[in-house]
């Protein structure tokens, strides 16, 4: 049982862990090619949240 819960905890933390790096690096292209934060949001994060259930 508490390795269940450990596993769950460390999903948990990489999960987000790993939304937290996908947003700043998205946020890091839109700098460089001058894309507005709205555009990427409505874009590349939407994209990439549907992209499990395709």
């Amino acid at each position: 049982m508490m390795i269940i819960l450990l596993l769950f905890l460390l999903g948990f933390i990489l999960i987000i862990k790993g939304a937290d790096i996908f947003i700043n690096c998205t946020v890091e292209i839109g700098k460089k090619t001058n894309i507005s934060e709205l555009i990427l949001g409505a874009t590349i994060v939407s994209f990439a949240t549907t992209l499990p259930e395709l």
